[in-house]
């Protein structure tokens, strides 16, 4: 195959000191070296493996692979960012420096560490939507809450005042009738 016009460059796209490769990008790259490494400081990993092979080799033993989540999330989210900054420099002309990378893949830990929480305190919670109808059936209002599952469960038997319509995982739609407004 013959080049139009100069050979590509076979370089890191990062540091620009190496040859890219899988080895080299993750984490032998001084540029993903310094986010890897500030990245297992922030969430307190020490001895975390600072080479693609010691990495791949961690993963794959179900014997040493990490249990705890937020290593998880470290190892996927740093790959996945540093991956996204190298094909941002050499596709297009935009580029971050390390540390807004390593703030990036710290907030994103984050977010989902938050979310995974709050999905165990919610899943004993109810989301109850209340149509409010007159007599005549017309809906004239409505009301949003949050309540124990258990307590949902008594509402919806006490003397048929509210009437559970859907559940879809652990949300409920319910109807209430008013008489009066």
């Amino acid at each position: 195959m013959a080049w139009k016009e100069e050979p590509p460059d076979y370089s890191c796209s990062l540091c620009k000191s190496c040859v890219d490769s899988h080895s080299h990008l993750f984490f032998m790259c001084s540029f993903a070296n310094e986010v890897w490494k500030e990245v297992t400081l922030a969430i307190g990993w020490q001895n975390a493996p600072m080479a693609w092979d010691d990495m791949l080799l961690l993963m794959s033993d179900q014997a040493t692979a990490p249990k705890r989540l937020i290593r998880k999330l470290a190892i996927s989210a740093t790959v996945y960012e540093v991956w996204i900054e190298r094909n941002k420099r050499l596709f297009t002309e935009e580029r971050r420096t390390s540390v807004q990378v390593t703030k990036l893949i710290l907030s994103t830990i984050k977010l989902r560490e938050e979310w995974k929480t709050a999905r165990k305190i919610t899943t004993n919670v109810c989301l109850i939507l209340f149509v409010i109808s007159n007599p005549k059936g017309e809906i004239v209002g409505c009301k949003i809450g949050l309540y124990p599952r258990s307590q949902v469960g008594a509402q919806s038997e006490d003397k048929g005042k509210v009437k559970v319509v859907k559940e879809v995982k652990a949300c409920f739609i319910a109807s209430v009738k008013v008489n009066k407004l």
